[in-house]
Formats: structure tokens, sequence, C-alpha cells
């Protein structure tokens, strides 16, 4: 949910290692593209930071992802 206008949405995220969802719009969060979500490709190498920390949290993608 996009606490801003209270748009909803469901990320609907395949099964299997590979992100296919991503590349399906109906999939996605409304108004977000593949390429929006390449910063978080660095959540595949291990650390013991948080999300916040490793990736940007900020624009339409992360805010479904990240806890501020």
């Amino acid at each position: 949910m996009d606490m801003a206008t209270s748009e909803r949405w469901t990320v609907n995220i395949n099964d299997g290692p590979l992100p296919l969802w991503l590349f399906d719009a109906k999939r996605r969060p409304l108004g977000t593209k593949t390429t929006d979500f390449l910063g978080m490709a660095k959540l595949l190498l291990p650390t013991k930071k948080t999300m916040g920390e490793v990736i940007d949290c900020s624009g339409p993608p992360m805010t479904a992802f990240c806890n501020r």
C-alpha cells in the first residue's frame, strides 16, 4: 500500500531463484520498471547489515520492501 495515496497492489513473486516476476508489469508494484529493482541485487551478498543499510530505500519500488 502506498501510504500517501492509499493505492494498493499485490506483488506476485514467483517460486525459484530467478526473479522472473520483475519482467511482468502486472506482477510488480504499479508504476515501477524492471530497472527500478537493480539495486536489490546487493542483497545477494552476505552481510549483517539491515536491508535499509545495504540498498537505497527511496523511490516507489523500495517503499514496498524497506522498513523505515
